[in-house]
């Protein structure tokens, strides 16, 4: 998805979600771009990936605020996912004591270039989404013989 403008800004402890339906199995990480260009060493960003389905959360991982890349996507992997085709999932990333004057922007586009998923932000417009990719892992082969 093109990145066009920032759909939410978070600092201090706000919370973005965005939705979309994984296309396959082994799902085992997203890919966000983030802008976060002014340095700060306060605060986490808490990422979840929550199975919408069962309302349960599937992974988890935590990146302190000085640790994000800066002007570049930020990665967030995990074990990957068994039976996660066609599933619906949400991308949850919650800031936590991040210092309001070095805020992290989540970029996207308008006009619902994603029709499976949506931006879910208080005060956003319904016609955005985050900007994201997404990864699988590869099927394993028993080696034995």
């Amino acid at each position: 998805m093109p990145v066009s403008r920032p759909v939410a800004v978070l600092d201090g402890d706000q919370s973005f979600r965005q939705t979309f339906v994984s296309t396959c199995d082994g799902l085992d990480g997203i890919v966000l771009h983030l802008a976060a260009p002014t340095p700060s060493s306060r605060g986490t960003l808490d990422f979840r990936l929550v199975d919408e389905r069962r309302q349960q959360t599937v992974a988890s991982v935590s990146v302190p605020r000085s640790q994000l890349l800066q002007e570049a996507a930020q990665p967030f992997y995990f074990p990957p996912v068994a039976g996660s085709a066609g599933v619906r999932y949400s991308i949850v990333l919650q800031a936590s004591q991040l210092d309001p004057a070095a805020p992290v922007s989540v970029l996207g586009a308008a006009r619902d270039p994603y029709p499976d998923g949506q931006a879910v932000f208080p005060g956003a417009a319904p016609d955005l989404d985050a900007s994201f990719e997404y990864s699988c892992a590869p099927p394993q082969t028993d080696s034995r013989r």
